[in-house]
């Protein structure tokens, strides 16, 4: 789960050291776990991402939220092409 700090919050700098400090995975660790979840994605498909959706980010997706429509995908590309 992601840490979130506030720079204007009393104690940010000892928690910002903190977070700096902590245990991090090895990159074995993250590519061991990549390589799990896209096997399960793979295997499961929609279920699995809306699964990994709740746990990682804690939004309760659904088979309709999640499609994207030929109108959201243009005005992405629109926002984001290069002039």
């Amino acid at each position: 789960m992601a840490t979130r700090l506030n720079a204007q919050a009393p104690g940010f700098e000892d928690a910002f050291q903190r977070l700096v400090e902590a245990k991090r995975e090895t990159g074995t660790d993250v590519d061991d776990a990549v390589g799990r979840i896209l096997d399960d994605v793979k295997e499961r498909g929609d279920e699995a991402v809306i699964a990994y959706t709740k746990e990682f980010d804690g939004y309760e997706l659904t088979a309709e939220t999640m499609a994207v429509g030929a109108d959201e995908v243009e005005a992405a590309a629109k926002r984001n092409m290069i002039l």
